[in-house]
């Protein structure tokens, strides 16, 4: 469905359901008895669940840095702490996946206002499930047997209605037929999925692993390069984006629109998959731009765009040919901030664009509007064209993961001011608009699903792990290009560098170079002491799970880029483990450039998942001259040229 279809599709359903001004529901708050949860607190003790940021560490930096740590402070001062927060408005949004779920077929309902089921919904629903038993808001039992339930109805006859294995975006709840409205959307399709893959990881050796793996069979991905002759599809080398019976194809998946993963798991398919040429293709639409000269970013206005597939993908430190999008969401998320902040209709305390359901222009109904902010350039789907001062509660708190400090200012002020207008039995309502002091009444489940994920990757990355273990998204990446990024020195706008770096040896200096690269535009320029063979270099990665990845590599140029160096890597217990250098084809060394490439250990050797350091001893030039030092990577698979 477009956006101006859904458009039109939600604000029907919602001006039918909820007036949009009127009181929230005050109905208790969901979940379990107070001491059933009691006990799930006991149990999440018992596993020693984290209390601190699974990546304890700032990676973002808005200009306003210092103000939002003061204004955090105060708040932290009369309330609960940060986990106390998260875990209330996380546990108390499940609710909605628990209770909002059809009770046949466990499929969750597109929002209260409308009750029929949707495909990205019930995904995140999924996912939901096995953050619940992580954290002990429900029983394994209940989990397992929700989930089981769930997986079944998709399966049974007639299921949940498909075109080739590609489910259909709004079905009937207690049956799984067509609603008749869209068809099969690739984006929801694709978050359905997402969510039978978490499980499929978190239930391992289950019958929930078999039910997960028949409905992954499914899918007969190349149906999206091939959707009907003459139809976009065919005639763009793109992928589908939607497909219904009675309109084959609706257009294919351009520019940054939605999510990697439309693309990355037809691509890294066990069967069916399509070729991998379709990844470069696509990334060659992104529009790339900047808001006021800064934010340099590929440009989209919707922060769901840049949340959904990051809920499932942990692409932190990580980039291929074309982007580090982990990197490209902390900027895209400080611009939206920042263009609300420079609207005197939204604040640093309260920003948030990104399509939602707000007061409709008289201000006597509800709609569904496409928010999104700044304006993206002309022509390009989805403007993020209505800015009337309503924030949606999903954009901040789903972008936790890229902007912590500037998003937990948002929910600390939602919690301390507007607690008593919008929250009800789910917690927060879906958004508000303090122009028209008005709070929606409404829940939506594609809305809170982010929510949940991401400050569960937040707190603990478990979403993120279990996704990553998926072996479809292992050869996706692989095939797409991705390589983990040690450091490219190219510096970033908002975020800390790859890596700190420091050196040892009397007189040596490192130096970042502009203008010199093998990629990008910097590198790391090292110039020996009066006693070089003495020097040691060392970096600090930021990326510390180097357990995903078979080798490292980096590019060396200088005065003798041939010399042998050791290379070790030291773990957060002070394991430290030299690695065996790899040959390279004497074809990829000439140039001014030089591969290097070394194997990473075995996992029993040292913990590879908490790499605390990278030490070079010595990196230096026999001739003592002034040794250069670029893309220092890590790949999977076979290195460049073996």
């Amino acid at each position: 469905m477009t956006m101006r279809q859904r458009c039109q599709y939600l604000s029907v359903v919602l001006l039918l359901g909820v007036t949009g001004c009127g009181a929230p529901d005050r109905s208790p708050p969901a979940g379990q008895p107070r001491e059933e949860r009691e006990a799930g607190a006991a149990i999440a003790d018992e596993r020693r669940l984290p209390v601190t940021p699974y990546r304890n560490y700032p990676y973002a930096f808005s200009d306003d840095r210092e103000e939002v740590l003061r204004r955090l402070a105060e708040r932290r001062a009369k309330g609960p702490s940060d986990d106390e927060l998260l875990e209330e408005i996380s546990r108390t949004a499940f609710g909605y996946f628990w209770h909002e779920a059809h009770p046949r077929t466990g499929f969750i309902y597109d929002a209260l206002s409308n009750r029929s089921s949707s495909s990205a919904a019930t995904g995140f629903g999924l996912a939901s499930l096995c953050v619940a038993d992580f954290r002990g808001w429900i029983t394994k039992e209940e989990a397992r047997e929700r989930v089981q339930k769930t997986l079944r109805a998709i399966l049974e006859d007639p299921g949940w209605e498909h075109i080739e294995g590609l489910f259909y975006h709004w079905v009937d709840a207690g049956t799984g037929r067509w609603a008749g409205a869209e068809g099969m959307c690739l984006h929801d399709h694709v978050a359905l999925i997402c969510g039978v893959m978490v499980c499929r990881e978190y239930f391992k050796g289950t019958e929930i692993e078999e039910l997960a793996d028949r409905i992954l069979r499914m899918a007969n991905w190349s149906f999206l390069t091939q959707a009907g002759k003459g139809t976009i599809s065919e005639r763009t080398g793109f992928l589908t984006n939607v497909a219904s019976p009675d309109n084959h194809d609706w257009g294919g998946v351009v520019e940054y629109d939605g999510m990697k993963l439309d693309y990355l798991l037809p691509i890294g398919a066990a069967q069916w998959p399509v070729d991998p040429s379709y990844w470069d293709r696509w990334a060659n639409t992104y529009q790339w731009g900047d808001y006021k000269g800064r934010y340099h970013r590929i440009t989209r206005a919707a922060l769901w765009i840049h949340q959904w597939d990051n809920c499932y993908l942990d692409l932190f430190c990580m980039r291929d040919a074309y982007a580090d999008y982990f990197q490209n969401s902390v900027e895209n998320t400080l611009a939206n901030r920042q263009w609300c902040m420079d609207n005197g209709m939204y604040s640093a305390e309260a920003w948030g664009l990104t399509p939602t359901t707000g007061p409709n222009p008289d201000g006597d109904g509800t709609v569904y509007g496409n928010y999104g902010a700044p304006p993206p350039p002309a022509g390009s789907w989805q403007q993020g064209h209505v800015q009337d001062g309503t924030i949606a509660f999903t954009a901040a708190a789903g972008s936790l993961v890229f902007t912590p400090e500037e998003s937990l200012l948002v929910l600390r002020y939602m919690w301390d001011e507007l607690r008593d207008r919008m929250w009800g039995r789910y917690g927060f309502t879906t958004s508000f608009n303090l122009q028209k002091n008005w709070f929606s009444a409404d829940y939506i489940g594609i809305d809170l699903g982010p929510v949940i994920l991401a400050i569960e990757n937040y707190r603990s990355g478990f979403v993120w792990k279990y996704f990553m273990r998926s072996p479809e998204v292992r050869r996706a990446l692989n095939l797409a290009g991705f390589v983990g990024v040690v450091d490219n020195f190219d510096p970033m706008e908002h975020s800390h560098p790859y890596a700190a770096w420091s050196v040892t040896g009397t007189g040596s200096q490192l130096r970042r170079v502009e203008g010199y690269a093998f990629e990008g535009t910097h590198s790391l320029a090292i110039r020996p002491g009066a006693a070089p063979r003495q020097t040691r270099i060392q970096a600090q990665p930021l990326r510390r799970d180097f357990s995903w990845h078979a080798w490292m590599g980096l590019y060396v140029a200088g005065a003798d880029a041939r010399i042998p160096f050791e290379v070790w890597i030291v773990d957060g217990a002070d394991r430290a483990i030299q690695l065996d250098a790899l040959p390279v084809q004497p074809a990829l060394r000439a140039g001014e450039w030089e591969l290097f490439v070394w194997k990473l250990p075995a996992p029993d050797t040292v913990n590879l998942e908490d790499i605390r350091k990278v030490v070079f001893a010595p990196l230096t030039s026999p001739a003592r001259g002034e040794l250069f030092v670029d893309h220092i990577f890590l790949g999977d698979d076979a290195p460049p040229g073996m």
